[in-house]
């Protein structure tokens, strides 16, 4: 049987044994700093909205004469659809970038919260608020995540790190000012309040400048090799397949030319066991300046960059470490557009379901991973973390309510601020630590993160102090914000780089089913029993079911390796 001619070769070839690739080089810095900030920014406001929502559960179940577990509900299908929906939003970010993302997506928001504001039906509200602003608010989240991953390398856990701390600062700053506006204009006119501070993502959209990919020209000395390339593969398996071939670096910016000239040479102490894909091959960088016109290219893709979102040091990868270059390392990660991708983007042809958005939605989804016990449990305790998160940010007010320090004492902005102060100090301490130490063992800092975060929930139930209890707070904060800069680095550590995205979209969907499942339990729970500790020993049982999951994990991988 004749075999197929792969899709990848002769991609708008320059003559009829080149093939033509497009990649993208994180410049590490400069403009990414904005991306970050702007991020940062975003963060406050997405978890600001969603950590304040418990702040209006009182004033609807008494609009929409209902009980409070029902109103609770409308919550958690807002945070449970915008993890599910994430995934679909990376494939569409893939095509069209971060801009389009992060502006359509508050779009949606927008709309769907200010159609909120009027409605006095509560399975109408699931639907509007719920499931339609969460899908919006998917889209607005990976707007936020990915961008650091995809503007920094080397980096990238300090920006990743950085940027999500706005999720602490957001849990600061929003129950506490919701709070004041639901006081003084009720729970609808507060969620049109809050449709206004969403058009802050359609200006800080604008500031989303895509990076601009280089056009990387490969020449075979034998044609007939252009045939026989994986259309799975990687830049660095297609330079093997040409065999003998010249790789020219076109239409560099001239200010980029010596970080690229950089990147061509031997990294620092040299081992004798690193290799190079250039080894048999020339490599040349041109600047645009030295080149005639272009053909209009191709936007980047964010996930053909197997690594974009991956928060550890480069040093804990097989992949970096044994690579000569930087170079080798960015060919080695970077998968190629098809001919019938770039086709569609050049032509404007297939807008509704193109090719990237289909190879990055497949890229994102492996159900196969789900048969390996160890990434099944990985799976399970992302479910438990994210079943457990939000309820103390959720409760605490009601808690300091019936025990008679808020209102009384003026101590319900101080508790919330500290466990705020808490995620955003974790969140950023945690990018530090895995830059300076690559060599971390991951799983034991999560298994004892969220073993003390699950202790300081139970904690908060068994003294009724201020202080004790601010100091459980912050302890739950600083611990439970951890999970996701480690998330990836345990990922990589155990099922490897090339399942680094398959696997954070699989285990995204559990974290979705664990974030549904945790608001409407505690609240049941709450008002089954009438006690405020209730929701604080759910979430603490969730969180320290997390450690032996872990240890399961690691056996599992120790068996089947």
């Amino acid at each position: 049987m004749e075999k197929s001619k792969s899709t990848l070769s002769r991609t708008y070839p320059t003559e009829d044994n080149k093939f033509v690739a497009y990649m993208i080089i994180p410049p590490d810095g400069g403009w990414g700093w904005i991306i970050t900030l702007i991020s940062f920014i975003g963060f406050i406001i997405l978890e600001g909205i969603t950590l304040s929502f418990a702040v209006f559960r009182d004033q609807m179940s008494h609009s929409l004469k209902t009980n409070t577990t029902l109103v609770a509900v409308i919550g958690s299908i807002f945070v449970g659809t915008y993890f599910a929906s994430g995934i679909f939003a990376c494939a569409v970010g893939n095509r069209y970038g971060f801009r389009i993302v992060m502006m359509g997506g508050s779009t949606v928001m927008i709309i769907s919260f200010i159609i909120t504001g009027f409605i006095k039906n509560i399975y109408v509200i699931y639907a509007v608020y719920g499931f339609i602003g969460g899908i919006g608010a998917g889209f607005v989240m990976m707007s936020l995540i990915l961008p650091p991953g995809f503007y920094f390398s080397k980096k990238r856990p300090i920006a990743m790190g950085l940027s999500s701390s706005g999720t602490g600062i957001g849990a600061m700053v929003g129950p506490t000012l919701m709070e004041l506006f639901a006081e003084k204009y009720g729970w609808s006119h507060s969620i049109l309040i809050e449709a206004g501070f969403l058009i802050t993502f359609l200006i800080m959209g604008i500031f989303l400048r895509p990076l601009e990919p280089l056009r990387i020209l490969i020449t075979a000395d034998n044609k007939q090799d252009l045939d026989n390339i994986d259309e799975k593969g990687t830049l660095s398996e297609v330079v093997e397949t040409l065999r003998g071939s010249m790789v020219v670096i076109e239409n560099a910016p001239p200010d980029m030319i010596p970080q690229l000239r950089e990147m061509i040479e031997p990294k620092e102490a040299i081992a004798a066991s690193r290799v190079s894909v250039f080894s048999n091959s020339s490599i040349d960088i041109l600047s645009r300046t030295s080149l005639a016109e272009y053909k209009e290219m191709p936007k980047a893709r964010p996930l053909y960059k197997t690594d974009v979102m991956y928060g550890g040091n480069l040093m804990r990868l097989e992949e970096y470490t044994e690579k000569e270059t930087e170079m080798d390392y960015q060919f080695d990660v970077t998968l190629p557009a098809t001919e019938k991708d770039i086709r569609e983007e050049v032509e404007r042809k297939c807008l509704l379901c193109p090719e990237a958005v289909v190879r990055g939605f497949t890229s994102l989804f492996d159900f196969k991973l789900l048969r390996t016990p160890a990434f099944l449990c990985f799976s399970f305790c992302g479910l438990l973390v994210y079943f457990s998160f939000h309820i103390p940010f959720l409760y605490i007010a009601d808690k300091y309510e019936k025990q008679g320090f808020g209102e009384e004492n003026n101590n319900n902005p101080l508790t919330i601020i500290m466990i705020g102060l808490g995620l955003a100090s974790g969140r950023i301490l945690s990018g530090f630590v895995l830059t300076k130490f690559p060599n971390i063992g991951a799983v034991l800092v999560l298994m004892i993160a969220c073993f003390t975060a699950g202790l300081s929930s139970v904690a908060m139930c068994w003294w009724n102090n201020i202080v004790y209890e601010i100091i459980c707070l912050t302890s739950y904060g600083f611990f439970v914000g951890i999970f996701l800069p480690l998330r990836s680095v345990i990922i990589v550590d155990f099922f490897g780089l090339h399942r680094l995205t398959t696997g954070t979209g699989m285990i995204t969907i559990f974290q979705g089913i664990g974030s549904l499942m945790g608001s409407p339990i505690a609240d049941f729970l709450y008002n089954r029993f009438d006690s405020a500790n209730a929701p604080f020993y759910v979430a603490g049982v969730g969180l320290l079911l997390c450690p032996p999951v872990l240890f399961l994990m690691k056996i599992f991988h120790k068996r089947r390796r």
